[in-house]
């Protein structure tokens, strides 16, 4: 039985796939930067201004140990790598 996931893509092509847990590719930032990656954001759509400030910091804070040669803390607890890891077939 196939998984339906709803995707949400906005008056800008960008696309955002909804999850029952939060998305935390932090831990992931070295990897990311290193394959080309420009930009990391955190999606603040559906986030109180605490929780927001938080994901910023984190998103902050992940690529600055990312140059300064230091691994980001690990995943959240609670929140998966979303679809990083899967494949497309």
């Amino acid at each position: 039985m196939a998984t339906s996931i709803p995707v949400r893509t906005d008056i800008h092509g960008r696309s955002r796939i909804w999850a029952a847990h939060p998305l935390d590719a932090t831990p992931q930032a070295a990897e990311l930067v290193s394959s080309g990656v420009m930009r990391l954001m955190a999606d603040a759509t559906l986030l109180s201004p605490a929780e927001t400030a938080f994901s910023v910091e984190r998103v902050v804070r992940a690529i600055v140990a990312v140059r300064e040669g230091r691994r980001p803390a690990p995943r959240m607890q609670g929140a998966t790598s979303g679809h990083l890891f899967t494949g497309i077939g």
